[in-house]
C-alpha cells in the first residue's frame, strides 16, 4: 500500500499505511463518524475527526501533537477530507452511495473477506 498525502492548514502530511496498533484505535473513531452530515456536526464529531487525523499524521510524524493540530488553521472541509483520505491507510475502502445521501457524510467500510472489496450496506 502506498503512502497518501493530506493537506491541512496549508501544510502537507505524508500518511503511511497504518500499523495494527494505530488501526485498532482508528477504526472505532471512524465508526463514530459514520454518516455524520455537515449540518449535524457536534463538538464530539469534530473531536473524533481530529483524533482520527492525528492517528494518521503521527504514523508519519510521531512527534506531532494534538495541540499542534488544534493550533493549525484547518477548515472542517479539510479535516473531514483528511479523515476520508486516511481510511484506506487503515485498510478501509470508500463506499459510494447515491449522491444525495453521500453528500457531506463520512462513509467507509472494511474490505470483505471474500474478495477484498467493500460491501455496501444495501448489498
Amino acid at each position: 500500500m502506498a503512502d497518501v498525502t493530506i493537506e491541512l492548514g496549508g501544510r502537507s502530511f505524508v500518511i503511511p499505511p497504518l500499523t495494527l496498533r494505530r488501526v485498532k484505535v482508528f477504526i472505532p473513531t471512524m465508526a463514530r463518524l459514520q454518516n455524520v452530515k455537515a449540518g449535524e456536526m457536534t463538538e464530539a464529531n469534530i473531536d473524533d475527526a481530529t483524533n482520527a487525523v492525528l492517528i494518521g499524521i503521527q504514523a508519519g510524524e510521531p512527534a506531532f501533537t494534538k495541540d499542534m493540530l488544534l493550533d493549525m488553521p484547518v477548515t472542517l472541509e479539510e479535516l473531514f477530507s483528511a479523515v476520508t483520505a486516511i481510511g484506506p491507510q487503515a485498510g478501509l475502502k470508500k463506499v459510494d452511495g447515491p449522491p444525495a445521501e453521500a453528500a457531506g457524510t463520512v462513509s467507509i467500510s472494511p474490505p470483505s473477506k471474500a474478495n477484498g472489496t467493500s460491501a455496501s450496506p444495501t448489498s
